[in-house]
């Protein structure tokens, strides 16, 4: 026994033998078995509180949030029903971070971005103009030099009436 459990009374030890403390507000009744576990509870608590605002306080967010993707993928690949290979979870991880971005942002693997290159390269035509609506009519905003457009004598101004001798209808306010 403890020496603090001798220096009780009779009437505290056959109490708290019975499961019963000393009495401690109306309805409850405190040990000093469940005393000390309340105080090591507390404590572990306030040791837990404090260790997270010491490891935030002595860390960037950018580390926690890097520590943070290292763990997912760790819990991931230790207790998901299936294993995956960790290449298939960090392409998943890298998709998923770029479709959050926006419609048009996407991973593209060797063979994808081969044939988007071998589309795109060579040189683009057009006829040089850039076009904005005014007054719910097609017209010239610039012509740029040395293109087909400046060639012909198109100005920034002009409206653009036909495309391939079919009329370019007057567009309402709603398309403006």
């Amino acid at each position: 026994m403890s020496p603090e459990h001798d220096a009780l009374s009779g009437k505290e030890k056959e109490a708290m033998h019975t499961g019963q403390g000393p009495r401690v507000g109306p309805l409850k009744y405190v040990t000093p078995r469940t005393l000390g576990l309340g105080a090591l509870t507390a404590s572990l608590g306030a040791g837990v509180c404090l260790g997270v605002v010491a490891y935030r306080a002595a860390h960037t967010d950018r580390e926690i949030e890097d520590a943070l993707l290292r763990g997912v993928l760790r819990e991931v690949e230790r207790h998901y029903v299936e294993e995956v290979p960790r290449g298939r979870l960090v392409d998943h991880a890298i998709r998923g971070m770029l479709a959050g971005l926006d419609e048009h942002s996407i991973l593209l693997d060797e063979r994808a971005l081969a044939a988007m290159q071998e589309e795109t390269a060579g040189s683009f035509g057009g006829v040089g103009v850039k076009l904005g609506l005014r007054g719910g009519r097609v017209t010239v905003v610039e012509s740029l030099p040395n293109t087909p457009a400046a060639r012909a004598g198109i100005h920034a101004g002009d409206r653009l009436l036909q495309v391939d001798r079919q009329p370019v209808r007057r567009l309402g306010a709603a398309a403006q």
